[in-house]
């Protein structure tokens, strides 16, 4: 068995390897639209889901599902503030969620991080923090909204090694925490997914040619569950990938690289295998753009038999400009979740699907829509969705649709 020293030194050795490569990001506070002193800001207002959810807890149709009116209003900015060396960036965030009838799924939500880093000729220094508290459904698997927080706290350094070239390492730490009376059925969230994941990572970045660079992400840490020590795990992760600029003639990020993540215990299940997570874009004639995603990667699970699924999506994005400031939108989207069963049978309790090794489910999504943008930082759009998941277990199933309005105001 492979320990967590050699596998960061496995690691290290593969990005040392690559890291004569690399280049800075372009400066994003020139988005700023306000601008006080050395602070910079983007502000903006979000108005979204002003419209009817026809199945707000996931019910399936035997259950009668429920349906209700809603819509979602919060701020946001991204902001930016020099301070000689040092440059402080980051983004506020908070959201609150209405429903007309069902009041008990109201709540306020905030997503927030910053970092704050240092600027010398070829060294910067970095130290970063996060915080979200949400009451949603985190996840593909999880349908009951649910009070949940995460923390976290995060340094390194990056090093220039020439225009073409920058190497960093970091490190990060992470706490994920639920409610202590969210619960699924039997399932008590706080028992089996609170946890705290240590993260030491490398990097290097090379400029292939001015709208194209490689990159080499490599990373080794650990996972440990507060209540459910039996779903422990350590986790190497060596990712390559491509970047594009923006005016490439296809934009966005494409990596796709290998994980292995070794449970701790006796009986739960290990992961070897590709993980990938790719956003690209093209744009046809000027008027026709495609967008797609695709995302491959391991899931913690509420199912204490099944501790955690491979998730496997991808989704398709065409949005036609119609004249001037008028879009439609078409979209499409498949999420396969492969669930990973215990070995050993004694580990079987109440929640463990009967009869079912290995189960999969599958969540798919159907939509599209009209866009109208009244200024470069105002739009309006006009949206229907349909989602469906269809599962081994009978009683997963649910299909609704959550049609309504959006507007994004900024200043």
């Amino acid at each position: 068995m492979t320990s967590p020293r050699r596998d960061l030194s496995i690691a290290a050795a593969l990005l040392l390897w690559a890291a004569a490569v690399g280049a800075q990001q372009p400066d994003a506070s020139a988005a700023a639209t306000v601008h006080v002193g050395p602070l910079s800001l983007r502000p903006v207002l979000q108005i979204s889901n002003v419209g009817v959810d026809t199945n707000i807890f996931n019910e399936v149709e035997g259950q009668d599902p429920k349906s209700d009116w809603t819509f979602s209003v919060g701020p946001a900015s991204d902001f930016w503030l020099r301070t000689g060396k040092g440059r402080l960036s980051g983004r506020a965030a908070a959201t609150y969620d209405w429903f007309a009838t069902y009041g008990g799924q109201r709540s306020l939500g905030t997503r927030n991080d910053a970092r704050f880093q240092l600027e010398f000729t070829r060294v910067r220094p970095y130290v970063g923090g996060s915080y979200l508290s949400m009451r949603d459904r985190p996840g593909h698997e999880i349908d009951v909204r649910v009070r949940h927080s995460e923390d976290g706290v995060n340094g390194g350094v990056e090093l220039t090694v020439s225009k073409r070239t920058t190497f960093g390492v970091g490190w990060e730490r992470r706490r994920t925490r639920f409610d202590a009376d969210a619960r699924i059925g039997a399932s008590w969230l706080s028992g089996l997914l609170n946890r705290r994941e240590t993260t030491v990572k490398a990097g290097a970045r090379y400029k292939l040619t001015p709208l194209t660079t490689f990159t080499l992400e490599g990373e080794v840490g650990r996972e440990r569950f507060e209540f459910s020590p039996d779903r422990d795990a350590n986790s190497v992760r060596v990712v390559p990938g491509l970047e594009f600029d923006t005016f490439a003639l296809i934009d966005g990020s494409a990596k796709v690289g290998y994980r292995r993540l070794k449970m701790l215990t006796p009986g739960m299940p290990d992961f070897t295998g590709a993980v990938a997570s790719v956003d690209l874009g093209y744009t046809l004639l000027g008027v026709t753009r495609f967008s797609v995603g695709v995302t491959r990667d391991v899931e913690y699970s509420y199912w204490i038999d099944e501790p955690y699924y491979v998730l496997t999506g991808a989704t398709l994005t065409v949005a036609q400009s119609v004249g001037g400031p008028w879009a439609l939108v078409a979209r499409a989207g498949l999420q396969h979740l492969a669930y990973q069963h215990v070995a050993d049978p004694a580990a079987s309790t109440a929640n463990t699907v009967a009869g079912i090794g290995d189960r999969v489910d599958r969540v798919r999504l159907l939509g599209g829509g009209l866009s109208y943008r009244v200024g470069p930082d105002v739009r309006v759009g006009l949206d229907a969705n349909y989602y469906a998941r269809s599962s081994d277990y009978d009683y997963r199933d649910y299909r609704g649709l959550r049609a309504g309005t959006s507007v994004t105001y900024g200043f």
